[in-house]
């Protein structure tokens, strides 16, 4: 899970460039220390085990995604649909979409990742901070599959 954390987290910052800061984080329900906009946190999700024909063990992994955008955009909406200067959490997430889904690190992990699949978006959330900050968020679950 860490060295998938890490690729992921590696990626997004290489090929999301307008991306300010990517990071793991510890829980998606808090305004993570240092957050810049827009921003994406990584967090490790459920993991399970089976086995497939001729005893191959695998192993089911989530991460949970989650792209941040800042409330204070100036234009109501913005953080959610975006604007002409910002992106806004579903043009993120489009993007995120288009960068792991099917995505499976080969270069890293060699063939042991066989399935990356992003699952679902969920619905658009605002956190807010005592300091008077308010976030846009949204969580992007996704399904790694690999041989362990």
């Amino acid at each position: 899970m860490k060295n998938l954390l890490n690729a992921i987290a590696e990626d997004l910052a290489l090929n999301l460039a307008y991306l300010k800061w990517v990071k793991v984080i510890d829980s998606e329900n808090l305004v993570p220390d240092g957050l810049e906009f827009p921003g994406v946190g990584l967090r490790d999700g459920a993991q399970s085990f089976g086995s497939l024909p001729g005893k191959k063990d695998m192993e089911q992994l989530t991460v949970m995604v989650v792209p941040y955008q800042s409330l204070s955009l100036g234009t109501p909406g913005a953080a959610v649909m975006g604007d002409v200067n910002f992106k806004g959490v579903l043009d993120i997430c489009a993007e995120i979409r288009a960068r792991l889904n099917d995505n499976r690190f080969t270069a890293i992990f060699g063939e042991k990742i066989f399935y990356a699949h992003v699952d679902s978006f969920g619905a658009s959330e605002t956190l807010g901070t005592d300091e008077g900050i308010f976030i846009q968020m949204k969580r992007i679950p996704i399904t790694y599959r690999r041989l362990s």
